[in-house]
């Protein structure tokens, strides 16, 4: 069940994989993974919100103190649930005509 249950306008999923690179003196290089595991994260832009819009917004980033806490996110992608935490430095608002709209980044967590 989701956590995260606000209006989006539109999501992003990023999908990768954490792979080293190392480039050598002659133009070579040599890939592997650091891990086994998949990369998963979201970048997520709010509709036009009123300032009562606005406030959930900001009370749901403050109420997991930003990148502290893990919530539960469901993907418009793929109907699954992920647990994720906002992206550090990532929660913008734009104000513009009237409107607030907030950007943010998700990284999902536990893979």
């Amino acid at each position: 069940m989701a956590d995260f249950t606000l209006a989006r306008e539109k999501v992003e999923e990023v999908f990768d994989y954490p792979v080293l690179i190392t480039q050598f003196s002659d133009g070579s290089e040599q890939r592997r993974l650091a891990h086994a595991g998949k990369i998963i994260s979201f970048h997520v832009v709010s509709p036009a919100l009123t300032s009562t819009g606005y406030a959930a917004y900001r009370s749901h980033f403050v109420g997991q103190t930003g990148p502290l806490t893990a919530f539960n996110f469901v993907n418009p992608n793929d109907g699954l649930t992920y647990s994720c935490r906002y992206e550090p430095g990532s929660f913008r608002t734009r104000f513009a005509g009237g409107y607030r709209v907030c950007e943010f980044d998700f990284v999902v967590v536990n893979l």
